[in-house]
């Protein structure tokens, strides 16, 4: 069993390094994970060896994903039931979507509200009561020709 530990950042390192440590389920500093030893999680290694720490350990269970038991479940020793199959089991009626509201028709509905037509607010004046003007495109400065040096006697 080795126990794989990441010790370095995941920032600037190359796509695949990243994959390959999130296969791992390690994606923060200081997660560790124990894996049985075998050829595929070498190769893994091999390709994070400079942002991990590997060490053999024995008599250790590899981390597996189980749901937390309650304690109830903890006393009698029983495995814990999903909480949808729980509350099929229990008799209780399921509760219901909220009630739709009645279809209207398009003509009774624009009869109940009439529709008003929104109008963009009028333009703002100056000061001296007319809109100011655009100003126009400025126009490149036209070059001046290049002084001409000739040679003087």
């Amino acid at each position: 069993m080795l126990k794989i530990t990441l010790i370095r950042s995941l920032i600037a390192t190359l796509p695949k390094q990243k994959a390959t440590a999130e296969s791992l389920g390690l994606k923060r500093i200081g997660n560790s994970r124990v894996f049985a030893d075998n050829p595929a999680l070498r190769g893994k290694i091999n390709v994070i060896s400079h942002l991990v720490k590997v060490e053999q350990v024995e008599d250790v269970k590899p981390a597996a994903k189980t749901a937390p038991k309650t304690a109830a479940a903890k006393a009698t020793g029983e495995k814990p039931v999903a909480k949808t199959a729980a509350k099929a089991t229990d008799g209780e009626a399921k509760p219901k979507a909220p009630a739709k509201k009645p279809a209207v028709s398009k003509a009774a509905d624009s009869e109940a509200k009439p529709k008003t037509a929104a109008k963009k607010p009028a333009a703002t004046k100056s000061a001296a009561g007319e809109a100011k003007p655009k100003t126009p495109a400025k126009k490149p400065a036209a070059k001046k020709p290049a002084a001409s040096k000739e040679p003087t006697e």
